[in-house]
């Protein structure tokens, strides 16, 4: 029902080093996000068809690109972004990889949301459209700072830009950050366009990740929600535990993240 993912690039930023700590955690699946501290839309078609020779080497596929798509600020010029997104939609077409993580703009910070609120659905939209003919999906992050952060605008822009090609990627972790009890609130506005979870938890009054079923992020009532229904998907880890334990190694923190994972899910 649950595949097992990750954020390899926060083991270390050595693909090889990666792709070894993957294999004996058992996991058959990494988020592509940087390699060497490249992100994945900065390297070249050789850069990548070797990445891709690797991941089959060790048997390693992509459940997601993890592309900063629409992390930039929403008064910027969007023709980068939209050059990006083309780069990136080569790249996860490249390395076999169905669904590519994106987000919703920066706002000005002390502004309204709801100002740039057509803008944002327009440039999404227009996103996209770039993935006409297709298997390709943009899933959309909850993250701080952006239009859609809190569930209520995700819900928003998902209904607004209404296509099979655009669905959420929920990440209750960047929820708590927003609001103690958000967690499992934002999770319920967003589920019916769920395909894709982030696994990370925090602790609201901290403001600091920590591994799941540690934090405010009710992520064993979002997980057993999701068994309940039958839903089937990736379940990524993203540790970000840096500051929970800053004297650990990047392996040590990603197989501390995965740890507390397996742990609930044996639980359900």
């Amino acid at each position: 029902m649950f595949e097992l993912t990750g954020f390899a690039d926060e083991i270390s930023p050595s693909l090889l080093e990666q792709l070894l700590v993957l294999q004996e955690e058992g996991v058959k699946y990494l988020e592509f996000r940087s390699v060497d501290q490249t992100n994945v839309g900065d390297l070249s078609n050789d850069q990548v068809r070797e990445v891709k020779k690797m991941l089959d080497d060790y048997g390693i596929g992509v459940s997601a690109i993890g592309s900063p798509i629409g992390k930039s600020p929403i008064n910027e010029d969007f023709a980068p972004c939209v050059e990006k997104a083309k780069r990136v939609i080569d790249i996860a077409h490249t390395l076999d990889a169905r669904y590519i993580r994106m987000f919703s703009f920066f706002i000005p910070e002390g502004e309204a949301p709801a100002t740039y609120r057509a803008e944002v659905i327009d440039r999404l939209g227009r996103l996209t459209e770039l993935l006409a003919g297709t298997d390709l999906v943009f899933v959309h992050e909850n993250d701080r700072g952006l239009y859609g952060d809190i569930g209520e605008r995700c819900l928003d822009i998902l209904q607004a830009v209404d296509s099979d090609q655009f669905r959420a990627c929920f990440d209750p972790g960047n929820a708590v950050m927003l609001g103690a009890n958000r967690g499992y609130a934002d999770y319920q506005l967003v589920k019916d366009y769920l395909v894709y979870f982030h696994v990370k938890d925090a602790v609201y009054s901290l403001q600091q990740f920590v591994p799941v079923g540690e934090g405010d992020g009710e992520l064993e009532n979002i997980l057993t929600d999701l068994a309940n229904n039958k839903w089937q998907g990736f379940l990524s880890v993203e540790p970000h535990l840096g500051p929970y334990m800053p004297e650990a190694a990047g392996a040590e923190r990603f197989r501390t993240a995965l740890a507390a994972l397996r742990q609930v899910l044996s639980t359900l």
